[in-house]
């Protein structure tokens, strides 16, 4: 986090302070005036900006927090590097905990004169504050409910009251936010529904309008990547199914801890632990363009137990489907993708002349995969998923049109977030965190000492692999095609595999 300092020779700067080191300081909520009159990350760092009308509102809040006892004050206009992407995205989720853990907050008024031409203070003040600009921007209600102390001030500096004290029945009428939310400070927000909560935004505006969306989860205590260019619909579809996945995730917790007992001998229910697990959605600017997937992977192969399917360009196999081979079997052609998951789960994917497209799956995809699902049933057909790879304990992960999903370990969610702008075509989840990821023509995994052979094969490869399947639910078994020159078998499947998957790759033309 960066903070501000007024050094003894007037000169503003910044400080950076990791989260375990961060001093007192004071948090400044105002409104932005024309872009180039605020005072940005550069202009503190190349020490200039002093004539811009921003400046005065630096200096005040720095003043006013060395009167406090404070020596250090935030400001977004300066204290975020909006260059880079990643630290604006981290800046927005991280926004509602700085004013929540801010000693002070100062709503710096600019359109409310506190004293007329003869210096006495203005009788039609209390119309100016209702009226003010402040309460109708999006970002300024977090910033209103998030600190326990906030203290409003005139445009000339002076004091006009605090949200607990003197100016709350006002700041009640004009928002229709309780009482004790203003009184009590960020925290006691989730006393109220989310539906309450969303209600006091009102008809407050942002510059961008997916921020309309972006400014409430701190609110909501709920979040997702910011994708701006996304829309305000699709940010609003992806919070809200992350709202919703948060208290299906509960219940899916109590209700595996209840299957557990019951049945013991059921590996998946013995091993899943959704605690362990993040459920994340994930704008990406992933550069693999979505034309180049809308057909699927040229190949693609699953494993999971005794359960397998082969997936390629002229021929696809599969032990997975039961009696759901008649509906699949005219479309072997057309195929995307075709994936088996636990205990006989599976979802393929096939395209129809008319270039649109169907995602069929079994019914046990509800109780093995229900975040998936969930996914699915909520997405499409507004939007398509280009590639989904099944794993152990209702992992997944799923490419989308224009961003990644998953539900993985953290270990392995890292490892996506590192490679995913790179452009991610294959994603195999085997047991004990094990993974591989093939990024654009680069590839990583951590095996956990499972797979015997594989590690070999991947540290030996000159180019990346057309696929790759770990069995989710044996550490032995593993699939690899290779591509350096013509394609190559890397061993290391089990029996029931061998002669089918050879065929398939004899059929395909590998």
């Amino acid at each position: 986090m960066r903070l501000l300092r007024i050094r003894s020779t007037g000169a503003i700067v910044l400080e950076y302070f990791d989260d375990s080191s961060v001093p007192p300081y004071a948090i400044l909520s105002h409104t932005w005036g024309p872009d180039d009159e605020e005072v940005n990350f550069r202009d503190i760092q190349k020490r200039r900006g002093q004539s811009k009308d921003g400046y005065r509102k630096l200096e005040f809040c720095g003043q006013q927090a060395a009167s406090d006892g404070l020596r250090y004050f935030w400001v977004d206009t300066c204290c975020i590097d909006k260059s880079s992407s990643e630290e604006l995205g981290t800046a927005i989720r991280s926004m509602y905990r700085w004013y929540t853990e801010s000693n002070q907050c100062y709503v710096y008024l600019a359109d409310v004169e506190g004293r007329d031409s003869r210096g006495k203070r203005h009788k039609n003040w209390e119309y100016a504050f209702r009226n003010s600009r402040w309460f109708t921007r999006g970002w300024t209600l977090q910033e209103l409910i998030a600190p326990d102390s906030v203290t409003f001030f005139f445009s000339d500096g002076v004091r006009l009251g605090s949200k607990g004290g003197s100016l709350q029945k006002i700041i009640r009428e004009v928002t229709g936010i309780p009482k004790d939310v203003l009184r009590g400070g960020g925290t006691s927000v989730s006393a109220y529904s989310i539906q309450e909560r969303c209600s006091w935004y009102g008809n407050r505006q942002t510059k961008k309008e997916e921020d309309e969306v972006y400014s409430q989860m701190g609110i909501l205590d709920t979040f997702i990547i910011n994708a701006y260019g996304e829309g305000k619909r699709s940010a609003w579809r992806r919070l809200n199914f992350e709202l919703a996945g948060a208290e299906r995730l509960e219940k899916v917790e109590k209700k595996l801890e209840e299957q557990k007992r019951e049945d013991k001998k059921h590996q998946v229910l013995e091993t899943s632990s959704a605690k362990s697990q993040q459920l994340l959605s994930l704008a990406s600017s992933d550069p693999t363009p979505a034309t180049s997937l809308q057909k699927g992977p040229q190949f693609s192969l699953s494993l999971c137990g005794s359960y397998f399917a082969l997936d390629g360009p002229e021929y696809n196999y599969q032990n997975c489907m039961g009696d759901y081979y008649a509906a699949i079997k005219n479309h072997l052609n057309a195929l995307c993708f075709l994936v088996c998951g636990t205990n006989g789960s599976w979802i393929y994917k096939y395209r129809t002349a008319a270039g649109g497209y169907y995602v069929k799956w079994s019914g046990n995809l509800s109780t093995e995969y229900p975040f998936l699902l969930d996914k699915l049933r909520n997405e499409m057909p507004s939007r398509e998923p280009l590639l989904i790879s099944l794993g152990p304990n209702q992992t997944f992960y799923s490419k989308w049109d224009n961003y990644n999903w998953w539900k993985v370990p953290t270990s392995i969610t890292n490892k996506i977030q590192e490679v995913m702008n790179q452009g991610i075509t294959a994603v195999a989840l085997g047991m004990d965190e094990s993974y591989v990821i093939v990024h654009g023509n680069r590839w990583s995994w951590d095996l956990k000492g499972n797979y015997n052979g594989l590690r070999e094969a991947l540290q030996g490869a000159t180019s990346a692999p057309r696929a790759v399947a770990l069995n989710s639910q044996n550490s032995t078994d593993y699939l690899l095609l290779m591509g350096s020159l013509g394609y190559r078998l890397t061993g290391g499947i089990g029996n029931e595999y061998h002669g089918n998957f050879l065929n398939w790759k004899n059929r395909n033309g590998v």
